[in-house]
């Protein structure tokens, strides 16, 4: 259906109200039924990813129990020529307030939830295309802050070792431990999002314990 609405960047509140922005679906202000709107994140290299996952904080709230509105997720690695759904949540089931209020919604620090995907299944892949949709009910405002994508490497050369890498997700530190090395010699890569090395190291010695920021 035609462009009526897009999403747009909002002051009116942020995640958990630790953040002063956010983005916004109006699903409130006009007869939108039918419309879906895309939004597509950059795209991700994770040919190095043994393990990813997609955070975000969302803050939704249902118009009433006629006007109901849809989030969905979708990975492409293909540019966008086909499209796989790993998330879709819609009315009681993505709301975090509970009341129907007739009225436009600006979410409280307390009317956010956390929302996590196991985007596992495209490791390896080198071009990972991520889309967020809304399908509009003519509901009520939908919120998204903190959207993120981590991921950790290496795994598959150590299967054999004992590896812990926590905590996992992680925003600051990380800390890696491996035992069971023996007399081998391993290459320590860490990478960001995106596959670009953070960290590398050598490590020859039986057992490894180190804390990064």
């Amino acid at each position: 259906t035609g462009g009526i609405e897009s999403w747009q960047v909002s002051n009116e509140a942020g995640g958990f109200g630790k953040s002063s922005s956010s983005i916004v679906f109006d699903n409130y202000s006009k007869d939108s039924r039918g419309y879906f709107s895309s939004l597509y994140l950059p795209k991700y290299d994770f040919s190095n990813i043994s393990e990813a996952v997609m955070m975000f904080d969302v803050a939704y709230y249902m118009y009433d129990n006629t006007f109901i509105d849809t989030l969905v997720v979708y990975v492409s690695t293909d540019c966008g020529v086909t499209k796989e759904q790993v998330f879709m949540k819609l009315g009681n089931d993505l709301a975090t307030k509970i009341s129907t209020v007739n009225e436009a919604f600006t979410p409280r620090a307390n009317e956010w939830r956390a929302e996590q995907i196991d985007l596992g299944d495209y490791s390896g892949e080198e071009s990972v295309m991520i889309i967020i949709e809304n399908r509009s009910g003519w509901g009520a405002n939908l919120f998204l802050d903190n959207i993120q994508i981590s991921g950790i490497t290496g795994m598959s050369t150590l299967m054999d070792r004992s590896l812990k890498v926590f905590p996992n997700p992680t925003e600051d530190n990380v800390t890696v431990q491996i035992s069971n090395l023996q007399d081998s010699q391993v290459e320590l890569e860490i990478r960001n999002s995106i596959g670009q090395v953070i960290f590398s190291e050598i490590i020859n010695q039986e057992s490894y314990l180190k804390t990064y920021d």
